[in-house]
């Protein structure tokens, strides 16, 4: 009897492996929501004003932002656009920025987080505490 519960129980749950994401599942174009968005770096404040993030077919990324930084002693704003390379881990999206040579980056992965029925929820390794909501404007 206890046999039977558990292959009972057990059926629902491997019904469900059959949503496995791919690539090609996020492919499209998003834009940051909610901005401006205020993370915290170790050193000071970091604003992201506007964003644009492209996750291509082939496993590149690209990202087009406007950030204000500000710190005790320094605040600029930059217009930042980065290459970056994006794979799908354990039902994540995951980016990895393409670090220059001798440029001392973090581990990556620098980006990640999960997609949603209208977009992305992502992280980033600068405040991985506050969620960044990606909308999708284009396949």
């Amino acid at each position: 009897m206890k046999r039977v519960l558990l292959v009972g129980l057990l059926l629902p749950a491997l019904g469900s492996c059959d949503s496995v994401l791919e690539p090609n599942d996020v492919v499209g174009e998003y834009v940051l929501q909610g901005t401006p968005v205020v993370l915290h770096p170790d050193h000071g404040r970091l604003e992201i004003r506007v964003d644009t993030l492209r996750l291509n077919a082939g496993g590149s990324a690209t990202r087009v932002s406007l950030e204000a930084y500000e710190s005790e002693s320094d605040s600029y704003a930059v217009l930042f656009v980065a290459e970056y390379r994006y794979s799908i881990r354990n039902g994540r999206v995951e980016l990895e920025f393409l670090c220059p040579p001798n440029a001392l980056c973090t581990p990556p992965p620098h980006i990640w987080g999960s997609p949603t029925s209208g977009g992305l929820i992502l992280r980033h390794a600068i405040d991985p505490g506050v969620p960044l909501l990606y909308e999708r404007t284009a396949r």
